[in-house]
């Protein structure tokens, strides 16, 4: 289910890493988003999970590795 009003913390359309397009965002969750990106120099869709600074330091995320 798309989240079309909240965009999170980037924008969509813009580029991410120089090679992501963000297209939507898909979910979101207590540790940060998920985008449907495509990858511009593949022409493949996939998905971006982007952390909150809050998700990156959990004690949960440094432990998964």
């Amino acid at each position: 289910m798309a989240l079309d009003r909240d965009e999170g913390p980037l924008r969509i359309g813009a580029r991410f890493l120089g090679k992501y397009q963000l297209l939507r965002v898909l979910g979101r969750g207590g540790h940060g988003y998920v985008y449907e990106a495509m990858n511009v120099f593949m022409g493949r869709k996939c998905a971006l999970k982007i952390l909150t600074r809050r998700g990156a330091l959990s004690d949960e995320m440094r432990h998964r590795g």
